[in-house]
């Protein structure tokens, strides 16, 4: 999870730039999904979001020259807040692919 604070002026750039840079996530291997979330009480914030099928997926994102430029990107048109690693033990399935329809951390569609 990446928190970003921007200003008014960069905003829109950079959810421009996430966008793309969620495109590239979606198609990597071992991805379930990814979000850019923006915060309604707090304009000035967004946060990305990456979901992975296993802890080694997600460590191999981390050292790919995508994930160093999309923080490269963020320090260019904002401030890094919070960068962390969330890790779900336990709980539902996320779906097979994360993306749009499938029911998984992407879709748009409720969950039962």
């Amino acid at each position: 999870m990446l928190v970003v604070k921007t200003s008014p002026a960069s905003r829109r750039e950079l959810l421009i730039a996430l966008e793309e840079f969620r495109q590239r996530v979606l198609s990597e291997s071992g991805c379930l999904g990814c979000r850019v979330l923006e915060d309604a009480t707090h304009v000035d914030q967004l946060v990305w979001t990456e979901w992975w099928v296993d802890q080694a997926h997600a460590d191999l994102a981390t050292e790919r020259p995508r994930f160093r430029a999309l923080v490269g990107a963020v320090k260019l048109l904002g401030t890094v807040e919070t960068l962390a690693w969330l890790c779900r033990r336990e709980g539902p399935d996320l779906g097979t692919s994360g993306r749009e329809g499938s029911g998984g951390p992407d879709s748009s569609e409720p969950e039962n």
